[in-house]
């Protein structure tokens, strides 16, 4: 599958267009601050790890974890093009994270924590420290999102309709550890200009 680039015509990828106001309100209610080490799972495009980025300001490390090569080296090259020194990349399967114990404050994953595992995340963040996830709220037609899904991720048909769901995730995050679990339901829209946009 090709990879958009982050510096087409319009300066991003439509994929990244879609997904930066996510990523930003993932990590303005993650409630980062300045100075703080945060780890973004399963990084993509970045939607997540550049407003990061900005929360932490020049004090502050963002971490940054993709399996896919083609992710690493795209934001790898904007990073390097925009000269951010507290920025890490590493490609590595966020189920096994390279990362010793109790190492960061923050630890955040937009639409990415089902490659992940939940435990490891936990074990990387420090006493107190949060972790803060995004996912799509079960559709109406689910039978079509396990389709569609099936076709492109590693997970069982069981998986999809158990994880999409405000109880479920509560469910998991607990089994994890964690605890003071919150979850926000939030409704957005958005129009595309043709079906292949879509």
């Amino acid at each position: 599958m090709e990879v958009e680039t982050l510096r087409e015509k319009t300066g991003e990828s439509i994929g990244l267009r879609i997904s930066k106001p996510f990523g930003r309100r993932l990590v303005e209610l993650a409630g980062i601050r300045k100075g703080n080490l945060v780890l973004d799972v399963g990084t993509g495009l970045g939607p997540v790890f550049f407003p990061a980025l900005e929360k932490v300001g020049s004090d502050g490390v963002v971490a940054c974890v993709d399996i896919s090569d083609e992710m690493a080296t795209e934001t790898h090259t904007v990073i390097n093009g925009a000269a951010y020194c507290n920025a890490i990349i590493v490609k590595s399967d966020a189920k096994s994270l390279t990362f010793r114990d109790n190492a960061f404050d923050f630890v955040l994953s937009g639409f990415s924590y089902i490659y992940s595992s939940l435990e490891e995340i936990k074990r990387v963040l420090k006493g107190g420290g949060r972790f803060g996830l995004s996912s799509w709220a079960a559709l109406g037609d689910m039978d079509f999102k396990v389709r569609f899904a099936k076709r492109y991720l590693p997970i069982s048909s069981e998986d999809l309709y158990y994880r999409d769901t405000p109880t479920a995730l509560k469910i998991l995050l607990r089994k994890a550890g964690f605890k003071d679990i919150r979850v926000f339901a939030e409704t957005h829209e958005f129009v595309f200009k043709d079906e292949k946009q879509w």
